[in-house]
């Protein structure tokens, strides 16, 4: 998967903050107490259903998919939750899907609901070890359509009424019914926690969790005592007034999501102090994320953030990839620094330049290249160039977001941009591979089909060359910021994205209005 800098760029970007979406480890604690009552089905057709509901205390739902990436956490940390306040907690495990005309169906395919159906037959089978289940489940190796008998043997759940719950016809009446209370309740995402009614938005945490959860109740449980409030967490925000695409604020809400009580500070690098702080820790680009000692009070907090700080000039510095803006390029002379050549405030304006940024096994990028190929027909000679978006790591080790794979077909492209860029013939194999991006057989895109050679392409490829062409162009996406995949840049300074070719034609016409196809104004 993507390496962790590229990652964090992603979530501190605002193009992804945790969730799987419907639509288009510590010791195991103990699990919620809770009792079985029999809950009407959604169809009236349907026999009574039997599923856990709530015993006195504070109602918490926690809405997941079983093959989530991110619920895995969440479901672990709401276990630890209960651990430290059990038994004042109604807890209830429930699911988001689709019921249609042919059957259940959820985000991850047929396997999920598979799972789905297993944990939510442990929900109800055993309501009071619902929670070690699946944190078993997703700690196995195996998928969850498999591991549900061996996590029903470690949980003391009868594996013969699981067996007989998941298999017949009882296991799918209770998905179809949580499916239908998660719509109900406008929940459509997951990991979500509902904590008295109402969405948890904060830390996902043990100590968070529980928290929030006797923020919740009137009054507290006894329980509530024993936890330490949580510790105020000083976070300077550094960015610079003349970027106008930095927006400092998007830091907020996912710093929100990992520190309980975070105090911000938003400094401005054109001011003394924020030079000076610049200076002594060197964050590189903006905006920048520095914490100071408090952080070191919040041990859920630190060891959130794993390996992706530093320590420089008395701060803790987030290594995330955020910013994108190198102060030192718009300070008068920074263009003629060697890291400046292609920063925003030192590129220059090239009517008729167009250029694609994407990762080459990406659906919606295999997409838009489809529609440019046959736009540029009537657009005449735009000067295109295919950019790709991943990271280099230690060693300059090269990955991208799905895989070795995609780095492989990613030097392919950017060799065949390299030397067929005459006629923008690279164009035919880009498009022939996007095609069937999943596709091992480069080949078939090659010779005839496209007057590629595919012994050139090799060469490069698998060479010193390819690897400093795409070495080049992973850089090139990180010093503009660039991590989504597709976004296009109209002469150099004009970045957008595009749902379709008449959108891609628009935004380059704007910026272009005297170009053959663009209409005239």
């Amino acid at each position: 998967m993507v390496a962790r800098r590229l990652l964090a760029s992603l979530l501190l970007a605002g193009l992804g903050a945790g969730a799987c979406v419907v639509h288009t480890p510590a010791p195991t604690p103990a699990a919620p107490r809770t009792v079985v009552e029999p809950t009407p089905p959604p169809s009236s057709s349907a026999a009574p259903i039997a599923t856990p509901t709530v015993v006195p205390g504070v109602p918490v739902e926690l809405y997941v998919m079983s093959e989530c990436p991110f619920c895995p956490a969440a479901v672990e940390a709401m276990a630890g939750a209960m651990h430290l306040l059990s038994p004042h907690v109604a807890a209830s495990l429930e699911f988001v899907g689709e019921v249609d005309a042919k059957g259940l169906a959820s985000m991850h395919g047929a396997r999920e609901v598979a799972g789905d159906v297993a944990q939510i037959c442990a929900a109800s089978i055993a309501p009071d070890r619902a929670l070690d289940f699946v944190v078993c489940q997703n700690r196995r190796p195996e998928p969850v359509d498999e591991s549900w008998a061996a996590c029903a043997d470690e949980n003391g759940i009868p594996s013969a009424r699981l067996r007989a719950c998941v298999e017949g016809p009882e296991g799918t009446r209770l998905l179809a019914a949580s499916f239908e209370r998660a719509r109900s309740r406008g929940v459509r995402g997951t990991p979500t926690v509902l904590v008295a009614g109402r969405k948890h938005e904060g830390v996902r945490t043990p100590t968070a969790f529980a928290r929030a959860i006797c923020a919740a109740s009137d009054p507290p449980p006894a329980s509530c005592a024993r936890l330490a409030p949580a510790v105020p967490v000083a976070i300077t925000v550094l960015s610079d007034s003349r970027c106008k695409d930095c927006h400092p604020e998007r830091q907020e809400s996912m710093l929100r999501m990992r520190i309980e009580r975070p105090v911000f500070r938003w400094l401005d690098y054109a001011s003394p102090e924020g030079r000076a702080l610049y200076d002594a820790t060197a964050p590189g680009t903006l905006p920048a994320v520095l914490f100071d000692a408090s952080l070191e009070a919040d041990p859920d907090a630190l060891a959130s953030f794993g390996d992706a700080t530093r320590l420089a000039g008395g701060h803790r510095i987030l290594q995330s990839g955020a910013g994108s803006w190198n102060p030192r390029c718009a300070d008068r002379g920074g263009c003629a620094l060697s890291e400046c050549g292609n920063h925003w405030v030192c590129r220059k304006e090239s009517p008729g330049k167009l250029e694609l940024f994407m990762m080459s096994q990406c659906h919606f990028a295999a997409q838009r290249v489809q529609q440019l190929r046959d736009l540029l027909k009537t657009l005449g000679p735009v000067d295109l160039s295919v950019e790709f978006i991943g990271a280099v790591g230690p060693s300059n080790a090269l990955s991208s977001m799905h895989g070795p794979a995609e780095v492989a077909e990613d030097l392919r492209q950017i060799c065949a941009q390299k030397h067929y860029r005459q006629g923008r013939r690279f164009l035919q194999y880009v498009a022939c591979r996007s095609a069937d991006y999943r596709s091992d057989d480069w080949r078939a895109c090659t010779g005839a089909r496209t007057g590629i050679d595919p012994r050139v392409l090799q060469r490069c490829a698998e060479g010193e060359e390819g690897r400093a062409l795409l070495t080049a162009s992973f850089r090139r996406s990180q010093q503009l910021g660039i991590a989504a995949s597709p976004t296009f840049v109209a002469n150099r300074l004009h970045k957008f994205s595009a749902r379709d070719a008449d959108a891609i034609r628009t935004s380059f016409c704007e910026h272009n209005q005297a170009w053959k196809g663009c209409p005239r104004r």
